[in-house]
């Protein structure tokens, strides 16, 4: 009973020290951003999620085959956590870190349960949690599927591992002889339990559909459940999880339909080829994982050398596991999880232009894990001091992934940092790596750095309508509108259906004040994509220009319904209102911007701006203004004149004058500095104004 005791409590044990280590290990990523790779169609670009878990979302996350796939526990798990999160990308990082500790806790149970083995269960555990290439996993948001589907499909194990020692216990009890069809499974709650976790896992990442063949692996090392039953029946009590596995092979096949490329230009051979080099390769970078990328491109003329010194290597991994399978059976259960859990993302059905990809490796690579712990075991037991010096080496490498990992995640602060990184590991042929980063220091405001890397992907992919509604973007913010406009049309050549491309288009235009050419663009972008939030903001904000007040209402309060938290439609709907002196609703819908965006300086700004001078000037409004407009000027550093002259006003509404005239003096002297002749006279006109206890507004 002691004995017990002491095991239960060594587990315990094992298990907060994992759960806190793997915890310290990441706990960086609450800083990181969302990244501009798969995260906006995941969350922050996708309307359904982003407004959190509502009827209507949970119907489409059951039905949409958006991102290739359909795993609707995956879109409701993002749904929840914008619920709880919203726009602030931490706790989404932080959901993921908690589902990756909590697969690690899983599989140290799993292995411990089955192989009785405690040490070698906890390194197998650790070396799961700690690794670099499972970094990606961990602190990329959008692979949420990764660590929720291993949730469910190490749950799914663990429950048919109860399933079976119970059904062991059961054989091994009874003198009767095994019936021809087993009924029994049927009345076994583990079996059931099993049958949900499988099901549960299948609807957050399809690459689980293998877990069946991996369920015949456990029954043959470590259940050792074929020594006692024909292996025919433990295939027949499988057929119901089979049946799920086709269900989500055809399902997957359908949502990647357009994703899957034409095999007339990848031929099967090419796919064969790089298949084998990637089961090496994985090897190698667990092995020494340097140089590791959220991008390899895939390169169809794979060199023969790279491809023959791959076969090399797993011919040989295969020819040590024959020799030594009857002795020691966790090299074959290993090396056969690796590559059975592996298959259905090889690339023998080639989905995207990826070779290879360190995420793949989540759950396979524990089958690597398993072959060389408890051969490193074993080794060690033959010499004196052996397990002593295994001891010290498991360690030490831990404390190597440590570091490795800690390393790592460091690319994963945002799409800046990430693709940079990216491009120095895989420079060549890298197209949608020089997108990502193009697109990411558009966003930081960079054209000129942005530039060279949209040329870049024109040049290896001259027909990408995306590249050249990209570079239209910095070429617009640029003011060069000729060129934009080329590139824009461009990409609605090659894509007469490209909202993105008529939106942007009528943006350009817009800003070159040809309105009614503007307005046909952004109603073809909604004919091709109605539930666009910003084509209706750009439409709507384009009809107020135009005096038609009701249909650029109507458009933007559309806008905000399809995606309440889009800032730009929020702000655009609340001036809309303060048009039409809808002065409470639009203060509704500012607040909805800030909400939305707590850096939106501008519409902190222009919210005081309406509280102090167009609304019954009260002391909270007063007092609400005042801090809109210095929340704005700190946003902006002091560094907006219109700002300043806002909060000179509100200081002046509620009789601050000294505060009104140092407010307004700023806000001068910087418009002078920035050329701003106009906003400086109005100023100047308001300080005199304040200099003689009076309000902008004249209300006093």
């Amino acid at each position: 009973m002691k004995s017990e005791q002491r095991c239960r409590q060594r587990d315990v044990l094992i298990c907060v020290l994992l759960a806190l280590v793997t915890l310290a290990a990441y706990w960086q990523v609450r800083h990181f951003e969302f990244v501009n790779y798969d995260d906006p169609a995941y969350v922050t670009a996708n309307p359904h999620v982003f407004r959190g878990l509502t009827g209507e979302n949970i119907a489409w996350a059951f039905t949409s085959f958006q991102a290739s796939n359909w795993h609707p526990l995956t879109w409701l798990s993002h749904m929840l956590d914008c619920q709880l999160f919203g726009p602030r990308p931490g706790g989404h990082h932080l959901t993921n870190l908690f589902l990756h500790t909590a697969n690690t806790l899983l599989l140290f149970g799993l292995f411990r349960k089955m192989t009785g083995a405690i040490w070698r269960s906890a390194l197998v555990a650790a070396f799961f949690a700690w690794h670099p290439l499972h970094v990606e996993s961990v602190a990329w948001i959008a692979e949420r599927k990764d660590v929720l589907s291993t949730l469910f499909g190490l749950l799914t194990l663990t429950a048919y591992a109860a399933y079976a020692q119970k059904s062991a216990a059961r054989t091994q009890g009874s003198s009767a002889e095994t019936p021809a069809f087993d009924l029994r499974p049927l009345t076994s709650v583990a079996y059931w339990l099993t049958l949900m976790f499988f099901i549960l896992g299948l609807m957050s990442k399809p690459m689980l559909v293998t877990l069946p063949f991996v369920m015949l692996l456990l029954d043959f090392w470590p259940l050792r459940r074929m020594q006692m039953r024909a292996v025919r029946l433990l295939i027949l009590e499988k057929i119901p999880l089979f049946i799920f596995s086709a269900a989500g092979c055809a399902l997957t096949l359908r949502a990647q339909n357009e994703a899957i490329l034409d095999s007339g230009s990848l031929p099967f051979g090419a796919r064969l080829t790089n298949a084998v080099i990637s089961y090496a390769a994985y090897v190698r970078k667990m092995i020494w994982p340097v140089e590791l990328a959220v991008l390899y491109p895939y390169h169809h003329n794979a060199s023969s050398v790279v491809f023959h010194l791959a076969m090399l290597d797993v011919g040989f991994i295969w020819l040590l596991i024959l020799r030594m399978a009857r002795r020691s059976p966790y090299l074959l259960f290993g090396w056969l999880w690796y590559l059975g859990t592996l298959v259905p993302v090889i690339g023998l059905v080639q989905v995207g232009a990826q070779s290879l990809a360190d995420r793949y490796t989540y759950l396979p690579l524990t089958g690597i894990f398993v072959m060389c712990i408890w051969g490193a075991a074993d080794l060690a037991s033959r010499f004196r001091y052996g397990t002593t010096v295994a001891g010290i080496l498991s360690v030490i490498l831990l404390a190597a992934c440590l570091c490795a990992t800690w390393g790592q995640q460091k690319y994963w602060h945002d799409s800046v940092t990430l693709f940079q990184r990216d491009l120095e590991v895989c420079p060549e042929g890298n197209p949608t790596a020089h997108h990502c980063l193009g697109r990411a220091l558009f966003l930081k405001g960079d054209d000129a750095a942005a530039i060279p890397h949209y040329e870049e992907v024109l040049r290896l992919l001259p027909n990408l309508p995306d590249g050249y509604v990209s570079m239209g973007n910095s070429l617009n913010r640029q003011q060069k509108f000729p060129e934009a406009e080329f590139h824009y049309r461009e990409a609605i050549r090659l894509d007469p259906t490209n909202a993105e491309a008529f939106k942007s288009l009528g943006t350009c235009l817009a800003t070159q004040m040809k309105l009614e050419e503007a307005r046909i663009n952004f109603l073809m972008a909604l004919k091709f994509k109605p539930d666009y939030a910003q084509a209706h903001t750009r439409l709507g904000t384009l009809l107020m220009l135009q005096g038609k007040a009701a249909e650029a209402l109507e458009h933007l309060t559309t806008a905000t319904k399809i995606y309440p938290d889009f800032d730009e439609g929020q702000y655009y709907l609340a001036n809309a209102l303060v048009e039409q002196k809808r002065f409470a609703e639009a203060a509704d819908h500012f607040r909805a911007a800030i909400k939305a965006n707590p850096d939106y300086a501008v519409a902190f700004n222009d919210l005081a701006w309406m509280l102090a001078t167009q609304v019954e000037r009260t002391r909270a409004n007063m007092i609400e203004a005042i801090s809109l407009a210095r929340q704005a000027c700190e946003l902006t550093h002091g560094t907006n004149a219109s700002h300043l002259a806002t909060l000179g006003i509100a200081y002046s509404e509620s009789g601050r004058f000294p505060e009104a005239v140092a407010s307004a003096e700023k806000a001068v002297a910087l418009a002078r500095a920035n050329g701003e002749v106009d906003l400086a006279a109005q100023v100047e006109k308001q300080l005199t104004q304040y200099r003689a206890s009076r309000s902008a507004t004249g209300r006093n």
